[in-house]
């Protein structure tokens, strides 16, 4: 009984000086807010002295970064246990050291999907499209390797998809083969989502290869029968293969589910 009571106390002093710890970051008004976070911060520091625990270090590393110190963060990351978390806290401190290229290696290691596609974005905006390729390409790695995010990994082969799509005008006709084989690794992961489907359409389309567009576009007619985009996808292939009445017939239907479709739109600029 008397040991129940004591972690019970514990626990509840670890709580008080978790909220303690982020005082800085809740919102005004809110309990935390009220306390020090000096206080929150010296009781896991006594903690610490007779049970630096992993979570202990966590606690501390993370006030230490909301108080900008990266010596003393970088002091308890170092004394954490190589998991995920301690991946995470290294990458939010090389970013505020500024050192964007280390603090990706560790969201990397630690699968942090958002943050190293918000970085390969900013590539691509930037018009660098071999470098938002490459590194696209080291998180798909490590997503196989982690083998537990299937919904970001067929994701993550869709923007690889999109990227070599963007190679190919730029650079070489190979490329459009390689975005369309992305396309069908995503579709393998996802054989449902429409997007991967009408990527793979178009993608097929563009090569040339009208059957396999059309096979695509349908499959996105069965996921969604009220797909516009997928419709204005068979009325491009029926009026590449020199199907008039056909590429009319389903411009129509396109457009009574949604007249400003982006392959409707695409369709009507090609019979201009």
């Amino acid at each position: 009984m008397a040991a129940a009571c004591a972690v019970a106390v514990l626990l509840s002093i670890v709580q008080f000086a978790s909220s303690a710890i982020f005082a800085r970051v809740a919102a005004r008004g809110a309990l935390p807010s009220h306390y020090g976070i000096t206080q929150g911060e010296r009781i896991y520091r006594s903690i610490e002295r007779v049970a630096p625990f992993p979570f202990v270090e966590d606690m501390l590393a993370r006030a230490a970064l909301n108080r900008h110190d990266p010596a003393e963060a970088q002091a308890h990351i170092e004394r954490m246990p190589p998991t995920v978390v301690r991946n995470e806290l290294r990458a939010q401190l090389e970013d505020m050291r500024g050192n964007r290229p280390a603090a990706l290696r560790h969201y990397l290691a630690a699968v942090d999907v958002d943050s190293v596609q918000f970085e390969i974005d900013r590539f691509a905006d930037a018009g660098q499209i071999a470098r938002a390729y490459a590194l696209e390409s080291a998180l798909r790695e490590r997503l196989s390797q982690a083998g537990t995010h299937l919904d970001a990994l067929a994701e993550t082969y869709w923007h690889l998809g999109v990227l070599a799509a963007r190679q190919s005008s730029a650079q070489e006709q190979p490329w459009k083969r390689t975005a369309l084989t992305h396309y069908q690794q995503a579709l393998a992961l996802a054989p449902f989502s429409e997007k991967y489907l009408l990527a793979a359409g178009t993608q097929a389309l563009d090569l040339g290869d009208f059957s396999e567009a059309r096979l695509y576009y349908e499959r996105g007619t069965e996921v969604d029968p009220a797909s516009a985009d997928a419709y204005a996808g068979l009325a491009l292939v029926a009026y590449r293969a020199g199907d008039r009445n056909a590429a009319v017939r389903l411009a129509h239907i396109s457009a009574h589910y949604d007249p400003h479709s982006r392959m409707l739109a695409r369709l009507y600029a090609t019979w201009r």
